[in-house]
Order: C-alpha cells, then sequence, then structure tokens
C-alpha cells in the first residue's frame, strides 16, 4: 500500500487494465478491494476518481464482475466523504450516460442528494425524468471542444461590453446584447483573461440564481448566456487550478446551479 501511494502507480496499473483488460486477470480487482478494505483514504479517492471508467468496462467480458464489485465500493465510499461535489459527481455524470435507463436512474437521486445538502430544486422534476436527453440526442447543443478564434476586439471594447453586461440598472435586452458578443469574444484566447473578470463571474453566478428561483421571470436566452459563460471561467480558472482547488470550485460553482438540469426551458437545461 504504501509503494502505491508513493506516485501516481495505482492510477496508472487502473489505466493499463481498462486499457487491456487481459492484464488484469483476478489480481487487480482483490488489489483494488484491498485499498478499500485498508481505508487508505488517498488511494480511495484515487480509484474513485476512475469510477467512468470503471462504469465503461462493466460490461466487458473480463472485468465486469470486478469492476462492479469496485463500482459498489466507491459508491459506498463517497457516500462518505465530507466533500459535496465528490458525493454527487458520479450522480451527475450517470445523467450523461448513453443509456436512457441509467439517466431516468439517476435524475431521482439526484434530486433526493441535492435535498439532503440544503439544495432544493423548485421545478417540477418528475415531468422531467430525463432531462439532458433533448441535450445529448441534439448534435448542435453539445459544446464545441478546442475552438479557438480571433477576433479585432481591443481591450477598450471589450470592457465597455462588460460595462453594459454588469449593469443591472439597464434593460435586460441591451445587457443580453452586450453579454451574447462577450461569450462569442471569449474564444478569442487573448480576450479570455480580460473578459472572464471576478466582476463579470459575480453578476453571471447572481443571474444563473435568480433562474434557479421559480418565482422569477427568466429571459433563457440570457440566462444560457450567463451559464456559458460561467462555464468557460471555470475552464479557464482550472487550467491554473490543483485538483483539490479544483473540486472545491466545482462545490462552490457547479452544485448551486444544478437546479437548471429540471429547468422548464431546454436552452436552460
Amino acid at each position: 500500500m504504501r509503494l502505491l501511494g508513493t506516485s501516481d502507480l495505482l492510477g496508472r496499473l487502473i489505466r493499463l487494465c481498462l486499457l487491456d483488460p487481459a492484464c488484469a486477470g483476478a489480481d487487480v480487482p482483490a488489489l483494488l478491494q484491498k485499498v478499500f478494505s485498508e481505508r487508505a483514504a488517498p488511494l480511495c479517492d484515487t480509484v474513485c476518481d476512475h469510477q467512468a471508467w470503471f462504469s465503461s468496462a462493466a460490461e466487458d467480458p473480463t472485468l465486469g464482475c470486478g469492476a462492479a464489485g469496485i463500482l459498489a465500493l466507491c459508491k459506498k465510499w463517497r457516500a462518505q466523504s465530507a466533500d459535496p461535489w465528490r458525493r454527487a459527481e458520479d450522480v451527475l455524470r450517470q445523467l450523461f450516460s448513453i443509456s436512457r435507463q441509467r439517466r431516468q436512474e439517476a435524475t431521482p437521486v439526484l434530486v433526493a442528494m441535492l435535498f439532503d445538502m440544503g439544495i432544493s430544486v423548485p421545478f417540477d422534476a418528475a415531468d422531467l425524468p430525463d432531462p439532458l436527453r433533448l441535450v445529448l440526442e441534439s448534435p448542435s447543443a453539445r459544446w464545441q471542444t478546442g475552438t479557438k478564434e480571433t477576433s479585432g476586439f481591443r481591450a477598450r471594447g471589450v470592457q465597455s461590453l462588460k460595462d453594459v453586461f454588469t449593469n443591472l440598472g439597464l434593460e435586460r435586452s441591451i445587457r443580453k446584447s452586450a453579454g451574447d458578443q462577450l461569450l462569442h469574444l471569449v474564444r478569442d484566447e487573448k480576450l479570455r483573461s480580460t473578459i472572464l473578470t471576478d466582476e463579470v463571474v459575480a453578476c453571471c453566478q447572481h443571474e444563473a440564481a435568480r433562474a434557479v428561483s421559480s418565482e422569477t421571470v427568466v429571459d433563457p436566452y440570457f440566462g444560457s448566456i450567463c451559464v456559458n459563460l460561467l462555464s468557460a471561467a471555470m475552464w479557464h480558472q482550472s487550467e491554473n487550478l490543483e485538483s483539490g482547488e479544483i473540486l472545491g470550485q466545482a462545490a462552490s460553482f457547479v452544485l448551486p446551479l444544478t437546479p437548471l438540469l429540471f429547468h422548464s426551458y431546454a436552452q436552460l437545461r
């Protein structure tokens, strides 16, 4: 156990066996189960970080039984975590499964988990047993990763757009227009740091939090602009954070907005 904890040896071993099931045999699943029996917290967390891969291997004829057993141990370990993101992470991931049954099974579990964390879902989740179906089945709705663009905008022009976007006293339509331009410009790497300042992030969090309230009339397009800017900010910040800091950001950034998964507007979901 001490040897496994001295480096990324455990993670490398897990990845090797998942890539080549023939390497696993019965020894590796037994070793991973021993990690949990000895309750070595850092190693248990390392195993749990590979839950998505174990889930994918659950149908493998060689690894299936072992993977299912390890997944059960991961679920039990994460349920005891003091970190709310670690408790919710795998359930949230199931909402993105290609299996409709998995997504539908995860939905009520997530609602109950959020309630236990003190996060209420003010929308009728029963009306959306599979809230991300449209997102998963519509190619146009998927986030396009790795997109890089350049623009002729300068910092002064960006600041003017930010001033408009963050001015709560202006009409929503004017702020929405500015936000739409900022969302387009954030793809430009040269402007990203200028756009994603604390002021803009705080404004987006404020507007997204308003969208969570069922008592507020929300412009779904404006709400989606704010959520997408928050997403860009999280990716941008994660480039300079350690994994523990990223988990902290996920708990404070993402979980309070999770009820939007059940919003009546598909665009916000």
